[in-house]
């Protein structure tokens, strides 16, 4: 993270600021919600699960599942030269008293029994965007990131599990400037893809969570 954070400010200091450069900072809200590529099989016995018995879904395959959805925040730094922003960003979904199924292969073998648990999914990426410049106030936008992932399943009663791995993200959005002294204001749809540790088929995509989020940038 340190090197992550030292990478996006060497290049502010090597660029400058100049004509068509700028330096901001954005902040955002939305609704996550947590999906898996996994299917897993049992004896017939609703408890009675095995991970060795686990199987990946097929490719490009994921379940979202709304009832674990919860709020996510986060915000950025970035360097923009017009129509590239580069930047480090940070996110943070939260919820508790959650009902369903654990991310975590490793809490699904611990906790067998679980029913009810808290989440928290963290990530840190570079990202990178660019900015279709058009003539109305109204601009589109794509990027991607990568980065690393913390994910934390604590059930009420129960071991509580802590993993962390590289994570990629993708974005589509657009942002508009209402006036040139307001800030930015974008909407934007993120989804990020990780690989959990401890997954009976590794190398596959293991989970997913897919973000629509509103927020503000400033930039100068």
């Amino acid at each position: 993270m340190r090197f992550a954070i030292g990478l996006v400010f060497i290049l502010v200091i090597s660029r400058g600021t100049g004509y068509g450069q700028e330096l901001g900072v954005g902040f955002t809200i939305g609704y996550g919600i947590p999906g898996d590529s996994r299917s897993f099989q049992s004896s017939g016995l609703d408890n009675d699960w095995d991970p060795r018995l686990a199987r990946s879904g097929s490719s490009g395959h994921i379940s979202f599942d709304h009832t674990q959805a919860g709020v996510v925040f986060g915000g950025s730094l970035f360097f923009r030269e017009y129509p590239i922003d580069v930047g480090l960003g940070a996110f943070n979904f939260h919820k508790e008293r959650i009902s369903g199924a654990l991310l975590s292969t490793e809490a699904r073998t611990a906790n067998a029994n679980a029913v009810e648990f808290e989440r928290i999914f963290r990530t840190v990426l570079l990202f990178i965007r660019y900015r279709y410049l058009t003539e109305s106030q109204v601009v589109p936008y794509l990027g991607a990131g990568v980065g690393f992932y913390g994910l934390w399943e604590k059930p009420t009663e129960g071991n509580s599990i802590r993993e962390f791995g590289p994570v990629f993200q993708g974005v589509a959005g657009f942002g508009a400037e209402i006036a040139e002294s307001f800030p930015e204001v974008f909407a934007e749809l993120r989804l990020n893809i990780a690989e959990l540790n401890h997954d009976p088929h590794p190398g596959q995509m293991g989970i997913a969570t897919m973000s629509i989020a509103i927020g503000l940038r400033f930039a100068r």
